[in-house]
């Protein structure tokens, strides 16, 4: 039976079960940004920390690239331009402990609008961001409660 054809009460109840739907899938979409930015960060932490520490240089990162590739075909997004644009964003917002809960408010996209753009992300940052200011007990690095 058509949605046309079918009682006006259902219609409001199809209506409510289409919207229903429709918050899930952008609450879907918005917890694989959130995992995606943790991930991005983990992996700019840890190439940042060995890059400081000269255990690694960047034919480092073009064989991690490779290896990445290799050891996960069909793996995309993890090129040697990535992995540092992924340090980049680490190294951006790592030491800003007001900035730092707000960076997976947004998707990874415009994070890489702002670093490319920006001397200094945070305002931009802020402006794409709810603008809100963190609560204190919210305060932590956007990694935080995931492993390594």
């Amino acid at each position: 039976m058509p949605a046309s054809a079918a009682p006006p009460a259902a219609v409001a109840d199809f209506a409510a079960i289409a919207q229903l739907i429709a918050q899930s899938r952008q609450q879907a979409v918005q917890a694989v940004n959130t995992a995606l930015i943790g991930l991005y960060w983990h992996i700019g932490e840890r190439i940042s920390g060995k890059i400081a520490a000269a255990e690694w240089g960047d034919g480092v990162v073009e064989q991690l690239a490779r290896y990445l590739a290799q050891a996960q075909p069909g793996l995309r997004g993890f090129t040697r331009a990535n992995l540092f644009r992924m340090r980049q964003f680490y190294e951006a917002y790592a030491g800003n402990e007001f900035v730092a809960p707000l960076v997976r408010q947004i998707p990874w996209t415009h994070h890489l609008i702002i670093l490319g753009q920006a001397k200094r992300p945070e305002p931009q940052l802020l402006a794409r961001a709810d603008c809100r200011i963190p609560n204190p007990a919210a305060r932590q690095s956007p990694a935080a409660g995931q492993a390594a």
